[in-house]
């Protein structure tokens, strides 16, 4: 027990202190830095800051600041699932606060309602189908959006913190609708497709 907690925790260790920096050039100029899986850090061409980016981790969410070419901050906020908008961003404008909005796993929040004003609910969805949710009608009927988070190439922190997610919206819409409601979102959309003009 002793040998495999010790084999374990070095893996875990080497993975995490010995992945090393990756810089991208362009015309013999820095363009990208990837640092330790941790970070990235891109330039512009005159060396100015353009973006860094600190990645998510299991269980806290990243950070991105965007910066235009004279080294104002243009964005800043939190970032989900390979660099999807989440929580409140801020937008700048010759260093003034302009804008906040609302994002939840890349999208705004404020749009994410049916066409009477009611909240979706988001279900995560990834792999190859992942894009090729139900129609929009059968979403509003049952209040929920299904968001590709993404496509076939996933991380075990993705489907974790996709699933705990999922977990609880399946909750909700196992009570409203009953155990099978993703079949019946289906047959909504086919009813609807072959109905008459």
């Amino acid at each position: 027990m002793v040998k495999v907690l010790r084999a374990l925790l070095v893996f875990l260790f080497s993975t995490q202190y010995c992945s090393a920096d990756t810089t991208y050039y362009e015309n013999g100029k820095i363009q990208s830095i990837y640092s330790y899986n941790h970070s990235l850090t891109e330039y512009y061409m005159n060396g100015s800051l353009k973006r860094y980016v600190q990645f998510d981790k299991f269980l806290r969410k990243g950070k991105e600041t965007n910066y235009d070419s004279l080294g104002l901050i243009t964005s800043h906020g939190k970032v989900i699932f390979n660099g999807r908008k989440h929580g409140v961003w801020k937008t700048y404008q010759n260093g003034q606060l302009t804008d906040k909005n609302r994002y939840k796993f890349g999208f705004n929040k404020k749009y994410k309602h049916t066409p009477s004003g009611k909240r979706m609910q988001l279900f995560l969805t990834y792999g190859y189908a992942s894009w090729r949710g139900p129609c929009d009608s059968a979403q509003n009927k049952f209040k929920v959006c299904f968001v590709p988070v993404a496509g076939c190439v996933v991380t075990r922190k993705l489907l974790f913190r996709s699933s705990f997610h999922n977990f609880f919206v399946n909750v909700r819409l196992t009570a409203r609708f009953g155990i099978n409601w993703e079949d019946k979102i289906y047959e909504c959309c086919s009813c609807s497709r072959s109905a008459p003009n």
